[in-house]
């Protein structure tokens, strides 16, 4: 959807709303939104939104996310995901793999996620990807 919405020239958000007609649905995006909008200074967010088995139960989740290149033997590199989930939520490396097939090409989505509490930052804000690549 982010890719449909910067091809439009439109905010990604906006864009999900505009297609949606299920209220419930609206709302949970809403909130997450307003959620995100509130973390000033901080590094954008990803959102991350699903409706659960075709029933009217949606789940919508915010997390930062930083990802690296990690050396494989049989590819030379892989993708390792670090996501950090908003304070009080949690996430499983099985459902965010399942949301990346959903989403995104096979061959661009992250073979391994690693869930942490904080993302190093340097003193402006920006993501020291040198750390998280000594981690993997």
């Amino acid at each position: 959807m982010d890719e449909l919405a910067a091809a439009a020239g439109v905010d990604p958000v906006e864009f999900r709303l505009r297609h949606l007609t299920d209220a419930r649905a609206k709302a949970v995006i809403e909130a997450a939104a307003k959620l995100a909008a509130e973390d000033k200074g901080e590094l954008p967010r990803g959102i991350g939104f699903a409706r659960y088995k075709n029933l009217s139960a949606y789940v919508c989740c915010v997390a930062e996310v930083a990802v690296v290149g990690a050396p494989d033997a049989e590819w030379g590199e892989v993708v390792v995901a670090f996501c950090v989930p908003q304070p009080g939520q949690s996430l499983q490396a099985q459902a965010l793999d399942a949301y990346c097939l959903d989403h995104i090409a096979r061959f661009k989505r992250p073979k391994r996620y690693e869930v942490v509490d904080a993302l190093p930052k340097n003193n402006y804000g920006k993501v020291l990807k040198t750390e998280l690549r000594k981690q993997v």
